[in-house]
């Protein structure tokens, strides 16, 4: 999974940085001209009783939200908020936890820190917390997993270049966007319709993998653009910085972009 074409996807709009945001994912189908506009809604601020400062990652069908947050003694731990209730997710013995995707059945993925300064994967299933790290790396970490259980992230050996991957059912593939010095992915909907980022020529850009191939994603005057989501219709949300260093975030719907500013943020993640 480690070939395919180039496809530009030039856009215009989106968004900002603020802790905590419940948006709904869209997505991209390549070569075709696009318009954008603002997306309207309601927005909603997440709010744990566990920390007052925190940020939201991932929700999944039935609105379990999962994100993380700084403990009194400024670690980092993982948190799952459902129905009101928030619950503190942290990898048995590590320093720092980190939460970043979760499926319909409540599976949660993320990376974990242990005292010796490596860096691992793993997933919370039913109570139970499993490593996961790509073989032969020295740093594994999770992004994404669907309702089949497939997960994707990015791993490293010593300090090379990042390859994303995909685990299929205990089987790993490694996921370079052609030409590429730098790849991670960062989600996967139930269709196997993969999203992340690369880097090319300094410049990082945003990917879709659809089926074997690679399209890329780029906000036009974007320092950076990233896909971080994609729901099971093919929209994609994500991000991108622009020139004045603002975070902003966005929603593409097949051939349209949409802007996610949180109102009178200084920035918006998505």
């Amino acid at each position: 999974m480690n070939v395919g074409k180039h496809l530009e996807i030039n856009s215009h709009a989106f968004c900002s940085w603020v802790p905590v945001l419940a948006v709904s994912l869209s997505a991209v189908l390549p070569g075709i001209a696009l318009s954008q506009n603002a997306l309207a809604g309601v927005y909603t601020i997440v709010t744990i009783p566990l920390s007052p400062g925190n940020d939201a990652t991932g929700i999944n069908a039935p609105r379990e939200i999962v994100g993380n947050y700084a403990d009194p003694d400024d670690h980092g731990r993982g948190y799952s908020l459902r129905g009101g209730s928030a619950t503190t997710i942290n990898y048995p013995g590590a320093s720092e936890t980190a939460v970043f995707g979760t499926n319909s059945f409540g599976d949660i993925v993320g990376y974990y820190d242990p005292s010796d300064g490596s860096t691992h994967g793993f997933l919370l299933r039913s109570g139970v917390y499993s490593t996961i790290d790509y073989p032969g790396a020295t740093t594994t970490l999770v992004y994404g997993i669907n309702d089949t259980g497939d997960i994707v992230g990015y791993y490293r050996v010593g300090a090379g270049p990042r390859h994303g991957f995909l685990l299929t059912r205990g089987t790993f593939t490694t996921l370079d966007f052609p030409g590429a010095t730098d790849t991670r992915a960062h989600g996967i909907n139930s269709n196997g319709d993969i999203v992340g980022r690369y880097t090319s020529d300094g410049i990082i850009h945003g990917f879709l993998l659809d089926r074997g191939t690679f399209a890329s994603i780029h906000y036009p005057g974007s320092v950076y653009t990233q896909a971080t989501g994609i729901n099971p219709r093919g929209e994609i949300v994500g991000g991108y910085l622009d020139a004045d260093g603002h975070d902003h975030g966005f929603l593409l719907d097949h051939d349209h972009f949409m802007s996610i500013d949180y109102p009178s943020a200084f920035g918006t993640r998505v």
